[in-house]
């Protein structure tokens, strides 16, 4: 099912509609930007307007150009030349920033709830900076309406779609930039997924299973391999002097795992804590569930559930139920039809993930 897609330039002007390429995947997330690849012979009409920064529109997915590829393929192949787009959401940028502290502090530190941290951020360094150079052209914030936990922190110098990600953890709350066509305005908000689980009585339950024939395949992992349940949080100071506090669920025996955390570029005592937390929730169990959605039976796509929503899923050959997020979903349009792959839980960190943590793990002692 080949679905038609626009092109637009990043002032929303259309400059052209293609509904005959061979392949497009879109993945969404509910914590990050998500990505897409489209591929399509050379010959169709308007590959002249797929150029880098220009706007992909599928629906209310909105990606923007950021790699192209052109190939000659074999002399007995039927296509001579392809091309094959790739790109990341409209939530993507904010990779274009970092977070500058306040003039005269060494960090921005902020009380408030999970939206209303996230948002300050992006107005700080994307909406209203003190530096004019660094505004986002035409990028609002939309209303704050407080929503999840009370939270203190601060941040200095990280990436912007970093730290967004990691206030997504901790809350459960996603983050988009979603175009308003008629305003011309980027509108960065905050969301809330809907509980649709079994136990549940405010909204009717979704319940995906292979008994109940609404999948067409499963894998599911657990994984402990990195799990810490205890955390040492070491604040400022030399030796005995220095500020130790611990953060975690109390296990004893076998049952407890612990870790310290270097927090030495906190100044704020009061923040540890949300150190602390945060490196738990990296070293935390995996469970994931990755299967492919039938999506003409049972439940509806977008109308029954969605990105975001909290839902049961289960295999009772393998003795398991998860009421758990849908954290990413992978749309798939072809010639041959229309396939749906959905992350229910944590994704498993990459190799890469694994780095970066590292690396901001080290980052307090490289800069002492």
């Amino acid at each position: 099912m080949v679905v038609p897609i626009r092109i637009m330039d990043m002032d929303f002007n259309l400059l052209g509609e293609i509904d005959d390429y061979l392949s497009l995947i879109w993945t969404r997330r509910w914590h990050k930007p998500g990505e897409f690849s489209l591929h399509l012979d050379l010959n169709s009409l308007y590959t002249d307007t797929l150029k880098e920064d220009n706007l992909i529109i599928l629906g209310e997915n909105v990606g923007i150009i950021k790699y192209i590829q052109f190939a000659t393929g074999e002399e007995d192949e039927d296509m001579a030349e392809s091309v094959l787009i790739r790109g990341l959401t409209l939530s993507s940028l904010m990779n274009r920033r970092i977070t500058l502290p306040p003039q005269g502090q060494s960090h921005d530190t902020i009380k408030g709830t999970a939206e209303t941290v996230m948002k300050h951020y992006v107005k700080n360094n994307c909406v209203n900076p003190t530096d004019i150079k660094r505004r986002i052209p035409r990028l609002v914030v939309a209303a704050d309406l407080f929503r999840g936990e009370e939270l203190t922190y601060q941040s200095r110098l990280k990436a912007l779609d970093l730290e967004l990600e990691q206030l997504s953890l901790i809350s459960g709350l996603g983050w988009d930039i979603r175009p308003d066509y008629e305003s011309g305005y980027f509108v960065f908000d905050v969301f809330e997924g809907r509980d649709l689980t079994q136990n549940q009585t405010f909204n009717n339950p979704v319940i995906f299973s292979i008994e109940f024939d609404n999948i067409r395949g499963q894998t599911y992992v657990s994984n402990s391999l990195d799990y810490k349940n205890q955390a040492y949080v070491g604040g400022q100071g030399e030796g005995v002097e220095r500020t130790i506090i611990e953060v975690g669920d109390n296990a004893e025996g076998l049952d407890r795992y612990e870790v310290f955390v270097d927090a030495r570029d906190v100044e704020n005592e009061e923040l540890l804590p949300s150190r602390g937390k945060e490196k738990l929730l990296e070293l935390a169990k995996i469970q994931s569930f990755e299967s492919r959605i039938d999506h003409d039976s049972t439940f509806g796509y977008k109308k029954d559930w969605d990105l975001g929503d909290t839902v049961t899923i289960q295999n009772k050959k393998w003795g398991i139920t998860l009421n758990t997020r849908i954290t990413e979903i992978t749309e798939i349009y072809e010639p041959d039809g229309f396939k749906l792959e959905v992350t229910f839980g944590d994704t498993i960190p990459t190799l890469v993930d694994k780095i970066k943590s590292e690396i901001q793990a080290i980052a307090p002692e490289l800069t002492r």
